[in-house]
């Protein structure tokens, strides 16, 4: 076979051999991939039954949706020889990882974790694998664990495709099938099986890992049967009573003791897990999983690779108004799941809608526009790979396309296409993921599998409610806010659980706050995102917005650390180096570190206007005028092409501006550009100067003006107003801006500061 050109696979590879076939790696000429290639054995060809067994396996895996299930491509025959053509899975089988020795504890139960929802998928479908074994499992080189060979699977195509978890009864054929080893009780006396026979042999499997052998004797196979039917499983040398739990019970001899569903069995083994998260491990127990490392044992790199992704907003394809919310939904859930990956570096949502609207010419989806815009938006984000597509919904069904645009050589490395209901959603984003690690050849931890395929929520219609108010939330308006915390509020009810709900609520109050001056708002969202976080303390954006709250609120010690975790949770997250930066200069006087974070802020997320502002005011303080005026025409820029919220949406922004400018001009010995600017700020000024519309920096900002320019009294009424919101920070500046030196000493300056202001550390 080897060297032969079967169709249109060229063989190159045989990968394996048993009683059910021989399986050969190929490679797929017409869409240049790797395929795998499953034949019957010669002497199996002409045998109805098992060329039917084979058809079976075709079907019952080309059935399942599960990311942890290698794909079925098609069924082939080729002079007379039938095979199968699927995903040819790179990587290792479990049983090769085991004979090393245990597997670390926390890898082993990432690896059932996996199994088990393979199963799940499976068991709802009506499918028995029959035959799961750690020869069966591979562990792909993202580490990724993948359910091989349905040749046992009993087919009943009389069952209904749903998402039920009732297994569905088989009866075993007049011979024993499968491997002895792994067979539950209940296999081995040939009686009636159904899913939960599966978990047996998956309990076997994680023992297998645990302890680096199988739990029954296998001496021979008159003892290993016995074992099977009457013996207790070997010892666990894990010294964690809840995992030992978790395989005692899924080898209990009765299926009536064991888990009920893959789903049950998955559960206890997250519980599991979450144990011994919390505790930690000992030294002799934490393995490359739980240090960090990978699932896969080859070469490559680890840390940042380099790879910068963005997911655009996924077209709504048949057009439906109903539907829109599915766009947000798909953008937000795969760029959360992607930020999972510690190889990723990954844009955020908000910022590729403001560089999206940025650019010019129309927002065409055809095929060619769709690449010719994702190349686009790749280049004005700096990204190297940009996610989009589109999606169908009718009725219930779901088809989702997702395409992955290489942005450097402007070609699209690879084209998904999904086929679910709407109660899949969540493993169709998923897939998207597991899709993408796989095109940029990543390799994931045992913690990034389990994170990707951990939904936030189970309820459809939670989901809904909460990408529908983010859709509101992102129009920043007064009156989308109001329908957006409507939204959030009606996701939290279908499941309080929500925590990324929780925390979208807690943005909107605050937003609330800012649009109607009530403070009181802002309080109520570091409620709502300690709800968030006491739920998910990991979530990053739980974090962030909890320190906006807080600098909104006064609280700047707070607000830096908040912002300081979102930072390390996600290093990518440009607003939380914003906010940092905010709390650093006007709580603590840090300027020189808070350039240093507002400069990393507008390098990872140049559409941040107000942060180009702050470093502007910061540099102005500090004698970099060229660096200052550079920011604040960055900052214009900005504003004039965009109106989306980038962090806090000061309302005199622009007043701002024209202040900055007057004062660069000013002190570059520009002074007729300056006094132009003067003009601007001051009419801007008196337009805008209503109730709390102005804020602390832009009232100091034309004070500091008009003390430059003589007019000392004006300069004092606006410098109280500015000192009564920001006094500490307020009292720092002015003691280094060269427009009050020659009013800084004045009585009725001093009288306007607080009594113990902050000094600056730096020099």
């Amino acid at each position: 076979m080897i060297g032969c050109t079967v169709l249109h696979y060229r063989v190159e590879e045989r990968l394996g051999v048993g009683g059910m076939g021989e399986v050969y790696r190929a490679r797929d000429l017409r869409l240049d991939r790797n395929v795998a290639l499953k034949f019957l054995p010669a002497s199996r060809q002409a045998d109805p039954e098992s060329r039917a067994r084979l058809l079976g396996e075709a079907r019952a895996a080309a059935a399942l949706r599960s990311p942890h299930v290698a794909a079925i491509f098609d069924i082939e025959e080729y002079e007379g020889a039938l095979f199968i053509v699927m995903e040819c899975v790179r990587g290792e089988p479990l049983s090769r990882r085991t004979a090393r020795g245990p597997v670390p504890p926390l890898e082993g139960i990432a690896i059932a974790i996996q199994v088990a929802a393979a199963l799940e998928e499976a068991h709802g479908r009506g499918l028995v694998h029959r035959d799961i074994k750690s020869s069966n499992i591979m562990i792909d080189d993202r580490g990724v664990a993948k359910v091989l060979d349905f040749g046992l699977a009993k087919y009943r195509p009389d069952v209904t495709l749903t998402t039920s978890h009732t297994p569905a009864p088989v009866t075993a054929a007049d011979v024993v099938l499968g491997t002895l080893a792994y067979m539950s009780p209940e296999q081995a006396r040939n009686l009636p099986i159904d899913g939960r026979s599966d978990l047996f042999s998956l309990g076997v499997v994680l023992h297998e890992m645990l302890a680096g052998q199988l739990p029954f004797d296998t001496s021979s196979a008159a003892d290993l049967l016995e074992g099977i039917l009457h013996g207790s499983p070997a010892p666990l040398p894990v010294g964690s009573p809840d995992l030992e739990r978790v395989v005692t019970r899924a080898l209990a001899k009765d299926p009536a003791g064991r888990y009920q569903s893959a789903a049950e069995f998955r559960e206890a083994l997250e519980d599991a897990r979450r144990g011994l998260t919390m505790t930690g491990e000992s030294p002799s127990q934490r393995g490359a999983s739980s240090a960090g490392a990978t699932l896969t044992h080859g070469g490559g790199s680890e840390g940042r690779s380099g790879h910068r992704v963005a997911v655009l907003r996924f077209t709504n394809i048949t057009g439906q108004p109903a539907d829109d919310w599915i766009a947000a939904g798909l953008a937000e859930t795969v760029t959360s799941d992607l930020k999972h990956l510690h190889a990723v570096t990954v844009i955020g949502t908000e910022q590729v809608a403001d560089t999206l609207q940025r650019l010019d010419g129309d927002d065409t989806r055809g095929r060619n526009g769709e690449r010719d815009l994702a190349i686009r938006l790749g280049r004005q984000l700096g990204a190297t790979c940009i996610v989009t597509g589109g999606y169908q919904r009718q009725g219930n069904a779901l088809r989702v396309t997702a395409r992955f645009v290489d942005v450097p050589t402007g070609t699209v490395t690879n084209t998904v296409r999904l086929d679910g209901d709407m109660t899949q959603i969540f493993a169709l984003q998923d897939q998207i993921v597991h899709e993408l690690t796989h095109d940029l050849d990543l390799r994931l931890h045992a913690s990034e599998v389990l994170a990707i395929e951990e939904p936030e929520t189970q309820s459809i219609q939670a989901y809904e409610y909460y990408s529908r108010g983010l859709v509101e939330l992102r129009r920043a308006e007064q009156s989308s806010l109001e329908r957006a915390i409507e939204l959030f509020e009606s996701a939290i009810e279908h499941d309080p659980r929500y925590a990324s709900a929780w925390a979208a609520l807690g943005a909107a109050y605050d937003l609330k706050a800012f649009f109607s001056g009530t403070p009181q708002f802002s309080e109520k969202a570091v409620e709502l995102e300690r709800r968030a976080l006491a739920i998910n303390p990991r979530l990053s954006v739980a974090h962030h917005w909890l320190g906006v709250a807080y600098l909104n609120t006064g609280r700047f010690d707070e607000a830096i650390a908040a912002s300081g975790e979102a930072i390390r949770l996600d290093p990518g997250n440009a607003l939380a180096h914003a906010a940092r930066g905010r709390g650093l200069a006007f709580g603590r006087g840090r300027l020189d570190d808070a350039i240093k974070e507002l400069t990393e802020a507008v390098r990872l997320d140049a559409t941040l206007g107000y942060a180009h502002l702050l470093l502007a005011r910061l540099c102005l303080l500090r004698g970099g005028y060229a660096r200052a005026e550079a920011s604040a025409r960055q900052a214009v820029q900005v504003q004039e092409t965009g109106s989306s919220l980038r962090g806090p949406n000061v309302v005199g922004a622009r007043l701002e501006l024209e202040e900055r400018f007057a004062a660069v001009f000013w002190r570059l010995g520009r002074g007729e550009e300056s006094d132009r600017h003067f003009r601007q700020a001051s009419g801007m000024f008196a337009r805008e100067d209503e109730g709390h519309a102005l804020g602390a920096l832009e009232r100091y900002g034309l004070a500091a003006l008009l003390a430059r320019r003589g007019e000392t009294d004006r300069a004092l009424a606006y410098l109280s107003e500015a000192v009564a919101a920001l006094p500490s920070f307020i009292a720092l500046v002015l003691n280094v801006d060269p427009d009050w030196q020659h009013l800084r000493n004045d009585v009725r300056v001093r009288e306007r500061l607080p009594e113990n202001p902050m000094t600056a550390p730096e020099g």
